[in-house]
């Protein structure tokens, strides 16, 4: 079973050491598998409302200079699924150190991006129950993660955006 004891912190056995060619001082990137990123602990409800907030508020910024606020909903699930298949997480979820990982093992590709990012709105359009389902659900899941068959994990290691 998943034990939610250790869900928020990250021990010491997952501890990964720096790469040769990194630069010194800077964390190496994670390049596990993501079968092995799986075995990572869950993210919890408030990382992850976190991550989700840094990222409305980029894209509510990018939609106003650009858009005059039209479409905003739908520019957000569109970057959600973009980021998502080449990066697996977002920019909020860079900075919190968060990765979608499939409960399968293999890579997020465009159709797991795609279904996880217009699940989104059927998480949102019950008064948000779609999100708070993570404070109850064991792998700490959303309808979302369900739907799309994703958990989203803790990194030690902080991701490049490149």
């Amino acid at each position: 079973g998943y034990d939610r004891s250790t869900a928020d912190t990250a021990g010491p056995d997952t501890a990964q050491p720096e790469h040769a060619g990194d630069a010194p001082g800077k964390p190496a990137a994670d390049t596990r598998a993501a079968g092995e990123l799986i075995a990572l602990p869950r993210a919890g409800f408030g990382i992850r409302m976190a991550a989700l907030l840094l990222d409305v508020v980029l894209i509510a910024v990018i939609v106003n200079i650009v858009a005059d606020g039209e479409y905003f909903l739908l520019l957000l699930a569109a970057y959600g699924a973009v980021m998502w298949n080449f990066k697996s997480t977002t920019i909020g979820g860079i900075i919190c150190n968060l990765k979608v990982v499939r409960l399968d093992g293999r890579e997020i590709g465009w159709d797991t991006a795609i279904v996880r990012a217009l699940s989104c709105f059927l998480s949102l359009v019950f008064a948000g129950l779609g999100f708070f389902w993570i404070l109850f659900d064991p792998q700490r899941q959303s309808w979302h993660d369900k739907i799309a068959g994703t958990v989203v994990v803790r990194t030690t290691r902080s991701l490049s955006l490149l």
